[in-house]
């Protein structure tokens, strides 16, 4: 007697024509509402213990309990990957189906902890970037410092300041002052030793002939101004 078997509770069911046109496709069994894949087979071998395990069917037509999603068609798995031969008994069937579904429990498993190592690694590396953050602030001038030009250092260094307002008031004074000989010596002389003040304490290469410049044009640099007046009103 030909039958198919339920792979999941092992319920047994009579052939009969509808089921025999739905070979190869899902259904779902009456008896624990899981679908299963009708497949025939032959209770040959056995054939008084095998009829008596079967179920009729009677007009039973399994297109009627079939999935929508599934009615037509195998999903992604051939007939053939459940059926050998048409002795094949429904344990071995049964076996193909379980070793599946461990298979996809398995790849689900492994797709969560892959979530999770992700997670983890996400959280770190915003751990580590804020802590990045809180750092860099306090070596933010340090960095700034570094990068600024000698001229600019001198602009916030008081010391060059100072020394290079006497620098430029010597030397407006040496180029529109009327001196005798003697007096003119002491104010070049006065103007060397303090260009060797101005050399120390600034970093602008420049300078002293900026500020030459500047005094023969009778113009204070900008920088300068309240340095120059400062000096001026204390000598």
């Amino acid at each position: 007697m030909e039958y198919i078997q339920c792979t999941h509770c092992g319920k047994r069911y009579a052939v009969n024509e509808q089921i025999r046109a739905a070979e190869g496709q899902f259904t779902t069994c009456k008896s624990c509402d899981e679908k299963f894949l009708i497949a025939i087979h032959s209770g040959e071998k056995n054939k008084a213990k095998d009829d008596e395990q079967v179920v009729s069917t009677g007009s039973w037509d399994p297109s009627l309990t079939m999935p929508e999603e599934n009615a037509g068609r195998t999903d992604d798995v051939s007939v053939e990957d459940y059926l050998g031969d048409a002795e094949d008994d429904a344990e071995e069937v049964l076996a193909i189906l379980q070793a599946k579904r461990k298979k996809q429990r398995l790849m689900y498993a492994g797709g969560g902890v892959l979530v999770v190592l992700l997670g983890v690694g996400i959280w770190f590396w915003l751990h580590a970037s804020g802590e990045q953050a809180a750092v860099t602030p306090s070596t933010r001038p340090a960095q700034q410092k570094a990068q600024l030009s000698p001229r600019e250092l001198d602009m916030r260094n008081d010391a060059c300041r100072h020394a290079a307002a006497l620098q430029w008031l010597l030397d407006s004074k040496a180029m529109t002052g009327q001196y005798d000989g003697k007096a003119f010596v002491r104010l070049i002389k006065s103007s060397e030793k303090q260009s060797d003040e101005v050399r120390k304490h600034c970093k602008n290469p420049e300078i002293l002939r900026e500020l030459i410049a500047a005094a023969t044009r009778q113009k204070q640099p900008d920088w300068l101004k309240d340095d120059i007046a400062i000096v001026t009103n204390h000598r």
